[in-house]
């Protein structure tokens, strides 16, 4: 039982690593976007420069790179370093295109929400989704009062929390695993684009 306890703990142990960054690396994003909106094209040539790594990874592997992907990366991944590369993806594109409030919300939903849910589903998950067995109601649960809790503090509780669910609906999305449709793009860009909407139709919704 001991050595089961252990095996579980270590197998753990990189998806908390991961959460660990996706955290990190969301908030990094909230704090350029509310200091200097500048920064994005900083981040732009990172996400540059990480893609043409991942492809010289992919082609003949890096040592150091293979040594950070071992502790990192999915299993299942598409490409080498799928996670940051479409977590600057997601982040950027939403910046770039919609900035401000819109950017903001949709940052912090991912930021906060998608590990959150990971974490917590991982850990307490007993309850599974209906329309897709592998999320839990748990994790659903965490991911839409911890985005939508930060959400409110910043935008308000009625766009706060009318975002979070948006945003936890399309991640319990049952969808074929790629780059295009990842949760750190899908989840970004639907958000972004409710808020858009919702700002059109109700003003200073956000």
């Amino acid at each position: 039982m001991a050595l089961l306890s252990v095996g579980l703990e270590r197998k753990g142990r990189p998806r908390l690593r991961r959460r660990i960054v996706h955290i990190a690396l969301g908030t990094l994003f909230i704090l350029s976007l509310l200091t200097w909106d500048g920064l994005k094209w900083p981040l732009l040539a990172l996400l540059v420069l990480g893609t043409c790594l991942s492809i010289l990874q992919d082609k003949r592997p890096l040592r150091s790179i293979s040594w950070f992907l071992d502790r990192y990366d999915k299993v299942g991944d598409q490409v080498p370093g799928q996670g940051p590369i479409t977590f600057f993806s997601g982040a950027l594109v939403v910046w770039f295109i919609f900035g401000g409030s819109v950017a903001l919300a949709a940052l912090i939903v991912l930021t906060f929400g998608d590990p959150l849910a990971n974490i917590i589903g991982s850990v307490v998950g007993r309850c599974r989704i209906p329309w897709n067995r592998e999320k839990t109601l748990e994790g659903s649960i965490a991911f839409y009062v911890s985005s939508g809790a930060v959400l409110a503090l910043v935008l308000g509780p009625a766009p706060g929390f009318v975002l979070a669910a948006i945003g936890s609906l399309v991640e319990t999305g049952r969808a074929r695993r790629s780059l295009l449709l990842d949760d750190n793009i899908l989840i970004p860009v639907v958000v972004a684009l409710s808020a858009w909407v919702l700002d059109l139709c109700l003003p200073s919704f956000i």
